[in-house]
């Protein structure tokens, strides 16, 4: 019976004990490493932001190289991440949703199997006499009481992997060293004259962009040709809507043409005024194109000018004919006021 109570009584405290002591702990856990990265900061927030690259330093990736990756998004952006799925490192999801170019980028981090969980994935980078210092760290809620009791123990059981993918993740910065970034040019304000044009109006994701405007141009171009008309000028697409969230917009693709022709089913022919625009070159791959827009929105509210139409692209440049992707050119205009 002695031994009973003594049984009972280390049971009590042990119970005290398990529920008391997480009280005292840590309701959040850190796990973070830091490294000097001999490459621009430009360049490390690149490979950083960009999850295209992951899977090349990435220290659960390489556990589980058969694991399904999906990159989500056009990348470098608010909201673009990847989801993965393996039995080795179980499935979840990372998505951006915060960041500052070249400085920070914060990530909401979720584990859906084996067990659901949380966390926010954060990095930060600073110059530091022509180095780049980042700083990659995890950071998560601990529930009570038994996650509490773990919480000594997270660097312990993240930091080895954790400190296996910065040492990854700085090699792959210091090999590439310099990666191309899209350009917007000079901003102006010009008038462009009349036109004729062929016009097909449609809608298209922009996950298709390049196919689409690849059959459409192909299409009005064999009608201009069938009438015996040659092309005018660049091709171009109008954007009627865009949503950014889903992709999905209606567009209307273009051609300019030296002479009248009629329409035919889905061809459209049109003749435009003079229109006063704004307007400004884009500098590198398609899914960059946002940079630019952003710019011409910014030049627009700080100078205090109104957009009266839809905008529209005009493409330059054949990808096939430059060495870099950072070399196509695509024409971005705004219609403002005529005055």
């Amino acid at each position: 019976m002695k031994i009973l109570k003594v049984l009972l009584w280390i049971l009590g405290v042990l119970a005290i004990l398990v529920l008391a002591l997480p009280l005292a702990l840590p309701k959040i856990y850190t796990v973070e490493r830091s490294a000097e990265i001999d490459a621009p900061p430009e360049t490390v927030f690149y490979l950083a932001s960009d999850f295209n690259y992951r899977s090349k330093w990435d220290p659960w990736l390489t556990q589980d190289t058969l694991a399904y990756v999906t990159v989500i998004g056009e990348g470098n952006n608010i909201g673009s991440g990847y989801e993965w799925k393996g039995e080795i490192i179980g499935s979840g999801k990372l998505t951006i949703k915060e960041m500052e170019k070249n400085k920070k980028i914060i990530s909401d981090l979720e584990f859906f199997n084996p067990r659901p969980g949380k966390a926010d994935v954060i990095w930060s980078f600073s110059e530091k006499e022509g180095k780049t210092v980042a700083n990659w760290s995890i950071q998560g809620s601990l529930s009570y009481p038994v996650e509490r009791l773990m919480g000594p123990f997270m660097d312990k059981i993240l930091g080895p992997a954790v400190g296996q993918g910065m040492e990854s993740f700085k090699k792959l910065c210091e090999e590439t060293k310099y990666i191309p970034q899209p350009r917007t040019g000079e901003i102006g304000i010009k008038e462009i004259p009349g036109r004729k044009v062929l016009t097909i109006t449609m809608d298209a994701n922009m996950a298709q962009i390049g196919q689409v405007l690849g059959e459409s141009y192909q299409k009005l171009m064999e009608y201009a040709n069938s009438g015996k008309v040659s092309m005018a000028g660049a091709p171009f697409a109008v954007y009627e809507t865009y949503n950014r969230e889903t992709g999905d917009l209606k567009l209307t693709p273009g051609i300019p043409v030296a002479s009248k022709l009629k329409s035919k089913g889905e061809i459209k022919y049109a003749e435009t005024g003079p229109q006063k625009v704004v307007f400004a070159s884009h500098f590198g791959p398609y899914n960059t194109i946002n940079l630019t827009y952003d710019k011409i929105g910014d030049y627009l509210k700080k100078n205090n000018i109104v957009s009266v139409g839809k905008p529209w692209e005009e493409y330059v440049t054949d990808p096939g004919s430059v060495e870099s992707e950072y070399l196509i050119e695509t024409i971005v205009y705004f219609p403002i006021k005529n005055e």
